[in-house]
């Protein structure tokens, strides 16, 4: 065709009197860890969602999945020695001469020490508007009156920072509001979320039966996460002792480790279960492990969320988990699972018989689970927080 052979039309130059395209608004991650955590999790999660609208940096210790995500995304990044209170307290002056020099137009803390640390750091530095996403609810829970002393200013200090402050769950925002009363305007409740696309494939599921030795016929119980006091995996361990004498088809595995794995295993040896209990340290990824099991359980004695029922519900498995802030959120009694009183080990053991007595009831609760999931994808959830970051970033420029 002779229109085939005319030149491409050359696209003009701008004119000296257009406007400028429109600069992209700067916003810092501020997280004193990257690791295997929720708070990581989180941070992969948000950046992930909105990289290619924002001009993003992110601050980070450690150098985990965070860090990763970056590199795949091609967001700059900065190390800092943030990992103890000590050397998060040291790193200080570095902090704000970043934020001096990037002059963000809104700066997101997530968790300890990143918000009472980033919140001085960035008032220091001139920032604005500080959006600080809170992880941290479970003071009502700690022993040792230090530890609760220290948690109560270092979140006393991240909240007076804040220019907006999102509590993850529920419960999370009420424990918030009873310590820090001033700040309830400060406040927006806003989940987690999870993914479609981190659902777990029968391939996946059919070759990590294969590699740990599953055996088809018997009923493959998990818990997944570190191996800390928190979790409180001996209770697991000694409700297991309850099941594994009733029901010798039932296999325990415990994906995680941490400074409680070796008093784990003395346990395990001191009550005879060596044969029916599993550790398998950390594993790539837990959730292939959720997918592949038949029950999940979730023993840990507070959480500011829980991304672990999520992931169950995700995969269809019915869990068992404490009754406790940041979990009873997520998962209803009797609906998606079972909420047990934490540290009631012949509740928590007769739920779990429960279910390895019944398919029938495994099988409804994951279908309601999978059911009630939808409420906590990313799609439904980060538009979300979207808002609230336009809602800052539209202050910032008033």
């Amino acid at each position: 065709s002779p229109l085939s052979r005319l030149p491409s039309p050359v696209s003009p130059l701008p004119s000296p009197l257009s406007p400028p395209p429109p600069v992209r608004k700067r916003i810092v991650h501020f997280i004193h860890l990257d690791g295997d955590g929720g708070g990581p999790y989180t941070v992969v999660k948000h950046i992930t969602f909105y990289s290619h609208q924002y001009d993003l940096h992110i601050l980070h210790g450690g150098s985990g999945r965070i860090a990763k995500a970056c590199d795949t995304l091609g967001i700059p990044h900065t190390r800092l020695e943030t990992e103890r209170m000590a050397d998060a307290i040291a790193s200080a002056p570095v902090i704000i001469g970043l934020l001096s020099g990037l002059r963000p137009d809104l700066i997101v803390l997530h968790g300890q020490w990143a918000g009472a640390l980033g919140g001085i750091c960035a008032r220091l530095a001139g920032v604005r508007h500080v959006l600080y996403i809170a992880h941290w609810p479970a003071f009502y829970t700690d022993w040792d009156f230090l530890r609760v002393l220290r948690n109560w200013v270092t979140e006393w200090v991240s909240c007076l920072c804040a220019t907006c402050i999102v509590a993850i769950c529920p419960s999370n925002h009420q424990a918030y509001l009873q310590m820090y009363p001033w700040s309830a305007k400060k406040f927006r409740v806003l989940s987690n979320s999870i993914d479609l696309a981190e659902q777990t494939s029968k391939t996946e599921i059919l070759a990590l039966r294969e590699e740990h030795g599953w055996e088809s016929d018997k009923i493959h119980i998990v818990s997944v996460g570190r191996l800390s006091d928190q979790k409180k995996v001996d209770w697991l361990v000694q409700a297991w002792a309850q099941c594994a004498a009733v029901h010798d088809r039932a296999q325990l595995w415990i994906i995680g480790d941490g400074e409680e794995r070796a008093a784990l295993e003395q346990l395990t040896k001191n009550l005879q279960l060596e044969g029916t209990c599993r550790f398998l340290g950390n594993q790539p990824r837990g959730a292939v492990f959720i997918a592949a099991s038949d029950i999940v359980v979730f023993t840990s004695v507070y959480e500011s969320f829980g991304n672990v029922s999520l992931e169950a519900m995700l995969a269809g498995k019915p869990i068992i988990a404490n009754d406790v802030a940041g979990i009873d959120s997520t998962v209803q009694d009797g609906v998606q699972g079972f909420l047990v009183p934490p540290g009631d080990i012949t509740t928590l053991a007769a739920r779990i018989q429960e279910l390895v007595e019944n398919p029938d009831l495994r099988r409804q609760l994951g279908e309601n689970g999978t059911r009630r999931v939808t409420q906590f994808l990313t799609p439904v959830v980060l538009p979300k927080f979207m808002e609230v970051i336009s809602e800052q970033l539209a202050a910032a420029y008033k």
